[in-house]
């Protein structure tokens, strides 16, 4: 049997929650508007969104033809796609 990694449950949990998210937005009018909280719509469907793309955020720079800069490290990762930049 397979235990998920934590990126796994991350990923699963983030999907979940922006699917469930933009169902409520778009069928429950009452998830359109403002609590305690804040705006719904920002919690139940850009904050999941938002989760997702810094998940995969090396893979969408990728895709976007971006190279990501690690500060931490001091180094550039390396472009995976095709394109030549110059």
């Amino acid at each position: 049997m397979h235990t998920p990694t934590l990126f796994e449950v991350v990923n699963r949990t983030l999907w979940q929650c922006l699917a469930l998210g933009t169902a409520a937005v778009a069928f429950v009018p009452a998830a359109r508007g403002m609590s305690t909280i804040g705006w719904w719509p920002y919690w139940l469907v850009i904050a999941p969104a938002v989760g997702l793309l810094v998940l995969h955020r090396q893979r969408v720079a990728a895709m976007a033809g971006v190279r990501i800069f690690f500060a931490r490290r001091g180094e550039v990762a390396p472009l995976r796609t095709g394109r030549s930049h110059g």
